[in-house]
């Protein structure tokens, strides 16, 4: 429930900036924190979908100046994960992503939407603008970063909100999140999570849930649930050794 896009002809990545968790029929989110699922390293730009813990790990790794250690390197569970080389826009790694083209590639549960629409427009940050029209959990600003130019609007709203950690978005949910049922699949209707978890017990409990930390801020796509292989991961491994100069 999230969308990611990446055009290989135009060198542009794009995500969606909605981060959200659920629990039965409702959904709440919240959009523009300044977490991003976009994470630019000195050689390579990383897309990521899934659990927002497990994502914290891998953009904080990536900014360790990582070693070629398996003891330091996050885990792969729960985790959807697609780098580009800065440089020449080559696709370095590409897993668990639903729609993976030679010239595009889509992830998240809004994958199909973007698709169709960046098969008729060629665009990667249209592609996510139109996911939001069809899927409940993408959302907020489209954030992206070109290959070619250089040009992003990563910083574009951390001075706004500019959440550092998972635990930072959690209580933005918990102080300005939306909820909606979206077992009413035509146009759910959004309400403040605070003030509905105050007459409603199923949204009550959710907000508990967040609070305590058993359950905290993602970007869900049904990929992140299909457990790793040996050779996803030797194939990402050996992706970051020649990104990072380890091999």
């Amino acid at each position: 429930m999230t969308t990611t896009a990446y055009c290989h002809a135009g060198g542009m990545v794009a995500t969606d900036s909605r981060w959200s968790q659920r629990l039965g029929r409702w959904l709440v989110y919240v959009d523009d924190t300044g977490f991003h699922k976009i994470e630019v390293t000195s050689t390579a730009v990383f897309m990521f979908a899934g659990l927002g813990l497990r994502i914290e790990e891998w953009k904080r790794w990536l900014r360790s100046s990582p070693a070629p250690s398996a003891a330091t390197m996050p885990g792969f569970e729960g985790i959807c994960i697609c780098a580009v080389d800065r440089k020449t826009g080559e696709v370095k790694i590409c897993e668990k992503m639903p729609i993976i083209r030679q010239e595009a590639s889509f992830g998240g549960s809004g994958a199909r939407f973007a698709y169709s629409c960046w098969d008729i427009n060629k665009d990667a940050c249209r592609s996510v603008d139109t996911a939001k029209g069809f899927d409940p959990a993408t959302g907020g600003s489209t954030m992206h970063y070109s290959l070619t130019s250089g040009a992003t609007n990563l910083s574009a709203n951390s001075h706004v909100f500019s959440a550092q950690t998972i635990s930072d978005v959690d209580k933005e949910l918990l102080s300005r999140g939306i909820v909606m049922d979206i077992s009413q699949t035509s146009n759910p209707v959004p309400f403040a999570f605070s003030q509905l978890a105050a007459n409603n017990e199923e949204v009550k409990e959710l907000q508990t849930k967040i609070a305590s930390g058993e359950l905290s801020a993602e970007a869900p796509s049904s990929e992140m649930h299909s457990e790793w292989t040996d050779h996803e991961k030797s194939r990402v491994t050996k992706a970051l050794g020649e990104m990072f100069g380890w091999n």
